[in-house]
């Protein structure tokens, strides 16, 4: 919560002060005209260890592009680090920056996108009930607000789209 108050603030001079209250922090998030979420997703090969981590502009807030890869399209990876996704017909193969050896990459089978974009969803839905309980306890008078804000512009609630699958 203190990067999505304080990054989405639109104070950015002040950014992160600590005499801010939590009521002052979800106020700068109510009051923004979008929420961003930096960060991205990260991709990890378990078996390799190799990761694509999200480049510097990439934000949560877009994760659910990640499903257009099912139809040929690219989501924003951004840039520093400069991932790159190539289609490989039943999958696309991910390189965690330009500058890499081109051995070191994470082939995704297309088919297995749906199962991991619903596991990091149900992930989503389990932050908006941390983000609840926590508004509870540090802004009660605005506690209902940040989660619907948070479900709004990360598109969290609503289910994937079977059509896309």
């Amino acid at each position: 919560m203190a990067v999505l108050t304080s990054y989405n603030d639109g104070d950015h001079e002040d950014r992160g002060r600590s005499e801010d209250s939590a009521a002052d922090g979800v106020g700068h998030l109510m009051t923004a005209e979008q929420v961003i979420a930096p960060g991205g997703l990260r991709i990890r090969d378990t078996a390799t260890g190799i990761t694509v981590s999200p480049g510097c502009c990439s934000g949560l807030e877009d994760w659910r592009d990640w499903l257009g890869l099912m139809n040929g399209e690219e989501p924003w990876v951004s840039h520093d680090p400069t991932p790159h996704i190539e289609h490989l017909g039943a999958s696309v193969r991910l390189w965690p920056d330009e500058d890499h050896p081109r051995e070191s990459f994470i082939d995704l089978p297309l088919a297995r996108l749906p199962e991991l974009l619903d596991s990091l969803r149900d992930q989503l839905v389990g932050f908006l009930a941390a983000v609840e309980g926590w508004a509870a306890q540090h802004a009660p008078a605005l506690a209902a607000r940040p989660v619907a804000k948070l479900d709004e512009y990360l598109a969290i609630g609503a289910p994937l789209p079977q059509d896309q699958r």
